[in-house]
C-alpha cells in the first residue's frame, strides 16, 4: 500500500539543467550537418518549421511520429535550436513526438534548455508517448517550466514512457510553484512503475493550483489500477479548486467500482464551481446501476456532462 501522506512540494532538488549566463549557449552544442539535410526534407519537420513562420510566429507546433526511426537526440537538438532562434517570437509551443524509442532524456534536456529560454511563452503542450525518456528528463523539463512565470497553460503525456513515481513528484513540485495557470492536461497510460504514492504526489500538485479552470487528467498504470480509493482521493483535490469549470476525466482498465462512483459523486459535487463533467471509465468494476446511481444522483447539478464506460 502506498504512502497517502503529503509531501513539502516547497522542497525542490538544486539545479540540474546546464547553467549559463547566455541564454543561447545551446545553440554552441555541435550537431550532425547531415541529419539537418535529412530534417529539412522532411514534409512534417517543413510544415512544423512554416508554422513558425506564419503571422508573427507566435505558434510553434511539431507534430512527428518517428516512422523513420530519424527522431534521435541529435535531431531533437537541430530542433530546439530552431526553436530557440525564435525565441522572442514564440508565445505557444506545441510537441508531440511520439513513437519514437531513439528520444531520451538527453533529447528532453535539449528541449528544457530552448523552453527555458522562451521569454513570452504562455502556452507549452508537450505529448511523449512511446519514448525513452525518464525521471531525469522529466526533472530537467519541470525545472525549465518552473523558470517561466508566464505560463498559463500547461499539457504534458508521458504513457508508455520509463517515468516512475519521482517524475509525478516533479511534476507536483511544479505545480506548487506554477500555481497561477488555468489549463492543466496530464496524461499517463501502461507506465508499469507508477504507483499508489505518484498518484498521491500528484494529488497534492493538483491541490494547488487555485486559478485553474480547465483540466484533463487520463490515468491509467499497468499493475498498479486506479481504484477507489485513489478515486475519492482526487476528488477531494478537486475540493480544494474554486475556479474549476470543467473537468475531463479518462481512466482504463481500473478497479473502480459502484461504491467508488457513489463515492467520487459525492465528493465532486461540494464543488461548486464545477459547470461541465465529462468521465470516461473503462474496463472497471462499475455496474450499469451504478452509473445510473451518479448520473441521476450527480449529472443533475451541472449545465453538461458526459458519462461513458
Amino acid at each position: 500500500m502506498g504512502n497517502s501522506k503529503s509531501v513539502d512540494l516547497s522542497k525542490v532538488d538544486d539545479p540540474v539543467l546546464p547553467q549559463s549566463s547566455d541564454p543561447n549557449h545551446l545553440l554552441s552544442y555541435p550537431h550532425s550537418e547531415e541529419k539537418k539535410e535529412k530534417l529539412f526534407k522532411d514534409n512534417n519537420f517543413l510544415n512544423s518549421m512554416q508554422s513558425m513562420e506564419r503571422g508573427d510566429g507566435c505558434l510553434c507546433d511539431f507534430h512527428m511520429y518517428d516512422k523513420k526511426g530519424m527522431l534521435d537526440d541529435d535531431a531533437i537538438l537541430i530542433i530546439s535550436k530552431e526553436i530557440l532562434q525564435r525565441a522572442e517570437k514564440i508565445k505557444i509551443l506545441k510537441i508531440q513526438f511520439s513513437l519514437n524509442q531513439s528520444f531520451t532524456d538527453e533529447g528532453l534536456t535539449y528541449l528544457a534548455l530552448a523552453i527555458r529560454s522562451l521569454p513570452k511563452l504562455t502556452s507549452l503542450s508537450l505529448y511523449l508517448t512511446e519514448t525513452n525518456v525518464s525521471d531525469k528528463g522529466v526533472q530537467r523539463l519541470m525545472e525549465a517550466i518552473r523558470g517561466n512565470q508566464n505560463l498559463c497553460g500547461i499539457e504534458i503525456g508521458l504513457s508508455e514512457t520509463k517515468i516512475n513515481d519521482s517524475s509525478l513528484l516533479y511534476i507536483a513540485q511544479t505545480l506548487y510553484i506554477q500555481n497561477n495557470i488555468y489549463l492543466f492536461n496530464f496524461g499517463i497510460q501502461c507506465n508499469p512503475i507508477i504507483t499508489e504514492k505518484g498518484f498521491n504526489y500528484l494529488f497534492d500538485g493538483l491541490k494547488c493550483l487555485k486559478k485553474c479552470k480547465e483540466m484533463n487528467l487520463m490515468l491509467a498504470a499497468r499493475g498498479m489500477s486506479f481504484n477507489d480509493k485513489n478515486f475519492k482521493d482526487l476528488g477531494k483535490a478537486f475540493t480544494s479548486l474554486d475556479k474549476i469549470e470543467k473537468l475531463v476525466l479518462a481512466f482504463h482498465n481500473c478497479q473502480i467500482s459502484d461504491s467508488g462512483l457513489k463515492a467520487f459523486g459525492g465528493i465532486i459535487k461540494k464543488v461548486n464551481s464545477l459547470k461541465f463533467l465529462d468521465l470516461s471509465i473503462h474496463n472497471s468494476k462499475a455496474t450499469f446501476e451504478g452509473w445510473r446511481s451518479f448520473r441521476e444522483g450527480y449529472a443533475k447539478n451541472l449545465d453538461g456532462g458526459v458519462f461513458t464506460d
